[in-house]
């Protein structure tokens, strides 16, 4: 049986390809190319469709494994600024501690810094370092007693070092450079970033002083030896430096640790931990809201800064790291407070919270910069004007953009974070039937609204939503 189909189909082709043979060749070479583009139209549709959702996810995949870190490279680049540091080029509280022999602290503060993985190699080279502190020195072949401590810290720093492409600060324009007028210059670019306001130095040099970039017992003329020169100006030259500088008690970014030549370390709050909560469909609601009410504390410190509000231009997860805290929303804790189980139960789930914070702040700006960036392109319309999350109105008659930016963070948040896009489901969008709908209606009048006024409305619905969700019986 199965013989005679397969015979029977074979006389079939047969007479159909006799039948085509007899067809005008112009014609058949019509009808080919007519299916052909069928076919591939066909196939067009089916993969737009196939791989659109999941294009998110493989940019996310991709940039998670970041395949221009190399490691050979990294411990290359550390090398050479210990050679540099070596040669007194460079200086840092973190050069002694980084250069030290394997497995033999700094004999000063009995610290060790050494690399554990590359995350980045490309623009920014970003290193994840194991920072071990003992009471004593701890050499080779010694075993670290209870006083040992091991901190993991990330070492950043642009790919360039102090005498590369970075020109946006110049060699300071004094004959002698002295401490005095090397803050005086200092200064000077920290107005340029937050425009000109009062900043207390004298703090801002306690500072530099625990960095080693300036000594502890120096008098103001005293001229500053060409490493420390180097080193500051390098660290100058990094905007992202600069602005973890001046957010450092704020607690919106990651605590600056030390620095050595232009690399500067910053406490490690890992972005993996928030991605999780982003991306995976089995964490718990209740964590969600917590992370959601972490993001809009955020926010709301970003934007009301001590030099004024900053702009966020870049609102990805990547960009974010959360750790767990506790501490209470809308409600204070006393020890006198009495009530039964199941209210202590609520208040213990309104208290435990996360506190999100900004991990890479190379596109976190201030109002001036924020428009000098937005009002110096040509325009026809207004995504013409736009910088990447950073939006700004086009003036059609005079052809050029408008320095003034017309979103706010927290819409950038709403739309990119909570609600998210196709092929990324947002952190709360899909929330329990019982505030599904009223949320997905805040967060889209939160994302969408044009009005600043109707936005931040919606963000007060968000957060009342989310505080009642804490408050719910799970």
């Amino acid at each position: 049986m199965l013989y005679s189909c397969c015979v029977f189909a074979c006389r079939r082709a047969r007479r159909l390809l006799t039948w085509q043979r007899r067809r005008s060749p112009r014609c058949l070479g019509q009808r080919r190319t007519r299916r052909l583009v069928l076919l591939a139209a066909f196939i067009s549709l089916v993969l737009l469709f196939t791989l659109t959702p999941i294009l998110p996810t493989v940019k996310y995949v991709v940039e998670r494994l970041d395949i221009r870190c190399d490691e050979r490279a990294a411990r290359h680049f550390l090398t050479e600024l210990c050679a540099n540091y070596t040669r007194g080029d460079i200086t840092g509280s973190l050069c002694p501690a980084l250069c030290a022999p394997q497995g033999v602290a700094d004999t000063e503060s009995f610290q060790h810094l050494a690399m554990t993985s590359c995350l980045s190699h490309g623009n920014k080279i970003v290193l994840e370092m194991a920072l071990t502190r003992s009471d004593r020195p701890v050499g080779a072949g010694q075993d670290a007693d209870d006083g040992t401590t091991v901190q993991t810290v990330i070492l950043k720093a642009a790919s360039h070092s102090s005498d590369g492409d970075h020109q946006k600060v110049a060699w300071p324009p004094y004959d002698v450079l002295t401490h005095k007028n090397m803050m005086e210059y200092f200064g000077q670019v920290l107005d340029g970033i937050i425009a000109p306001r009062h900043i207390d130095l004298s703090i801002l040099y306690e500072f530099l002083v625990s960095f080693r970039i300036f000594p502890a017992k120096a008098a103001p003329d005293d001229v500053m030896s060409k490493a420390r020169v180097a080193s500051l100006i390098s660290l100058m030259r990094q905007d992202e430096f600069m602005m973890l500088l001046l957010l450092r008690s704020s607690g919106a970014v990651p605590k600056l640790v030390g620095s050595c030549g232009h690399t500067y370390a910053v406490s490690s709050v890992s972005p993996s931990s928030f991605d999780n909560l982003l991306r995976s469909p089995h964490i718990q609601w209740r964590d969600r809201v917590r992370t959601a009410l972490g993001f809009l504390d955020l926010m709301a410190n970003l934007s009301a800064t001590v030099h004024g509000p900053l702009h966020l231009c870049d609102v990805k997860s990547g960009n974010f790291g959360v750790r767990k805290l506790e501490r209470c929303h809308g409600r204070s804790q006393s020890p006198d407070s009495r009530g039964n189980a199941k209210d202590d139960a609520k208040l213990q789930a309104v208290c435990d919270g996360y506190a999100i914070q900004a991990i890479d702040v190379d596109m976190v700006f201030y109002e001036r910069h924020m428009q000098r960036i937005l009002g110096q392109g040509e325009c026809a319309r207004d995504d013409d004007c736009s910088f990447f999350d950073c939006t700004a109105h086009c003036d059609t008659v005079k052809g050029v953009c408008q320095g003034a930016r017309t979103n706010t963070n927290i819409q950038a948040v709403c739309r990119k974070i909570f609600a998210g896009y196709p092929g990324l489901t947002g952190l709360l969008w899909n929330a329990p039937s019982r505030v599904k709908q009223p949320l997905r209606n805040a967060l889209l009048e939160c994302a969408e609204s044009r009005a600043v006024s109707s936005s931040e409305r919606a963000v007060g619905k968000i957060r009342q939503l989310l505080r009642t969700e804490l408050l719910a019986v799970p």
